[in-house]
C-alpha cells in the first residue's frame, strides 16, 4: 500500500495545476487522503515501540486503530469506491485524459484487493444471485 500511496502522492503533484477543477480531481483528492490515513492506521498498529512503557500504552490503543481500520473499509466498501470508480471510469471514458483514470482505476482495484473490499463485494454479490435463483426455482411455469 505504501508505493501505491507514494505513487499517488507524485500522481497528485504532477497533475495538480492542470485537473484541479475538473470534476473526478476531487473524487481523486479523497481517495488519496483515505489512502493516507489508512495507511497511518496500519503503520501505527505495524510500529514496535523501544520502550515497555510506549508498548503498554500501544496496546491499549490497538483495539481503537483496529476499529478504525474496520470502519473506514467498511464505509469504502458501502460509499466511497463506487463513486470513486465512477468517476475515474468518467476520466477514461472522456478520452483525453484516459491514460490517467486507467492509472486511478487500476490503483483503486490493487487497494481493494489488498484491503479485501473486493472479496466482501464478491461474497455480497454471490448471495443475491443466489436469491434471485431460488426466487427463480420457486415460480410456477405452468407447465
Amino acid at each position: 500500500l505504501r508505493e501505491l500511496a507514494d505513487l499517488l502522492h507524485l500522481f497528485h503533484y504532477r497533475n495538480k495545476n492542470q485537473h484541479r477543477h475538473s470534476v473526478w480531481w476531487r473524487a481523486f483528492s479523497v481517495f488519496r487522503q483515505q489512502l493516507n490515513h489508512l495507511l497511518g492506521d496500519i503503520v501505527f498498529l505495524i510500529d514496535v515501540p523501544a520502550t515497555h512503557l510506549a508498548r503498554v500504552k500501544k496496546k491499549a490503543q490497538d483495539a481503537k486503530y483496529r476499529a478504525r481500520i474496520q470502519q473506514r473499509t467498511a464505509l469504502w466498501q458501502e460509499v466511497l469506491i463506487h463513486k470513486w470508480q465512477q468517476a475515474f471510469s468518467q476520466l477514461v471514458a472522456d478520452g483525453r485524459f484516459a491514460v490517467l483514470g486507467i492509472v486511478l482505476i487500476a490503483a483503486l482495484a490493487q487497494i481493494c484487493m489488498v484491503t479485501g473490499i473486493i472479496a466482501n463485494i464478491e461474497q455480497v454479490g454471490q448471495m443475491e444471485v443466489e436469491k434471485v435463483l431460488a426466487e427463480f426455482a420457486k415460480e410456477d411455469w405452468g407447465l
